[in-house]
């Protein structure tokens, strides 16, 4: 019961430590981990609820790609390639892949919040001088917020990540 929750956590920190230190990602980590996530969420729902809120998590993705995309051509006034220049192509990755691990709501909460949970480890590190790359470590920033969620979970027997719940109890614990 515990096993999968534990190897996606040990997983994910994986990715923090690679994306903190090299700021780049293994390639064979996105299988991997998209099979944990896979197995974890169909723990809670059906396959078919799980592929249609998947299909909806990646049109949230590609939405904010393409916003990406026109600022920065609108900036540049010119057609920009945003991938490895703006947003690394392990960044993107990682966010496809987390689509499986939450419904549409908990979707946008969890990228609001591990956005916002990025720009503030990367200004802490700049601050205390620890951060010496202009980069931000994305992935690694988003893997270690759903890492904290599954560790919360594991320790205090909150609800899955996978629900709204989830948010609001985890607002209770802090």
């Amino acid at each position: 019961m515990y096993s999968l929750p534990i190897l996606l956590t040990l997983t994910l920190l994986f990715i923090s430590f690679q994306d903190f230190r090299y700021r780049g990602l293994s390639w064979w980590i996105f299988p991997f981990v998209t099979l944990l996530t896979i197995l974890y969420s169909i723990r809670f729902v059906l396959f078919k609820v799980l592929l249609v809120n998947s299909l909806v998590n990646m049109v949230v993705v590609a939405f904010l790609l393409i916003m990406v995309f026109v600022y920065f051509s609108l900036k540049n006034k010119k057609l920009t390639n945003i991938l490895n220049t703006y947003i690394g192509i392990g960044d993107v990755l990682f966010l496809l892949v987390t689509t499986t691990l939450f419904s549409p709501v908990t979707f946008l909460i969890y990228i609001n919040a591990g956005f916002l949970l990025s720009l503030i480890l990367f200004l802490l590190g700049k601050v205390s001088g620890i951060q010496k790359k202009t980069t931000i470590p994305l992935a690694g920033s988003l893997a270690l917020f759903i890492a904290f969620g599954l560790l919360t979970q594991l320790i205090l027997g909150m609800t899955t990540i996978y629900s709204i719940d989830f948010f609001e109890n985890l607002v209770k614990v802090v």
